[in-house]
């Protein structure tokens, strides 16, 4: 499949209604991850900060624009989807900033253990988000997703699936706030 079609076909699923195109992008997928950001002047912010960006930056989580007939996107595509292939990240639609978006992922990054123990979570790879996100209970989902994301699509390679999630937010207090619409939608990688 060209870069053309792994665009138009993920057009298809995001409406613009539901805001601009971002990806979580696990930079430690790709050896030039974080080069290809700053060559391209893709705006992308690491969700580490401090000591932990500058020792782990090259390999760490980011938040970035991700509009479908830019670099980022065709840099993705390119190679047959090798960014689908190769579990780079997942895509999202906000109205948000990519600032408040970044402040607002980032306070996922670590996580604290039943035990005590603090613990990255890898939730920006998706082999480890499409497998809990479809898990997690209603408050948790309003917790993750927040009012800023509107829509999300992830591939899962070895069932060459595309999961498309919709926040579901319903006002009665008796459903629980928000549910989660998981569709699954056939996704040809080569």
């Amino acid at each position: 499949m060209s870069t053309l079609t792994y665009s138009a076909k993920l057009a298809a699923l995001m409406p613009k209604d539901a805001g601009s195109l971002y990806a979580l992008v696990d930079a430690s997928r790709h050896p030039r991850f974080s080069d290809e950001l700053k060559k391209h002047g893709i705006r992308a912010h690491c969700l580490f900060s401090g000591v932990l960006e500058a020792r782990l930056g090259r390999y760490a989580p980011y938040c970035a624009e991700f509009p479908l007939n830019g670099a980022l996107a065709a840099f993705w595509f390119n190679h047959a989807g090798q960014g689908w292939r190769n579990n780079w990240g997942w895509l999202f639609q906000s109205h948000a900033t990519l600032d408040d978006l970044k402040q607002h992922f980032k306070k996922f990054t670590l996580v604290t253990l039943p035990d005590g123990n603090d613990v990255f979570w890898r939730f920006y790879d998706p082999r480890v988000f499409c497998r809990v996100i479809p898990q997690l209970n209603h408050g948790q989902h309003q917790e993750f997703l927040g009012p800023l994301i509107n829509r999300i699509c992830c591939t899962e390679p070895r069932h060459r699936t595309m999961l498309e999630l919709v926040p579901r937010r319903n006002l009665s207090p008796l459903i629980g706030g928000m549910t989660l619409d998981v569709h699954r939608h056939a996704w040809m990688m080569e």
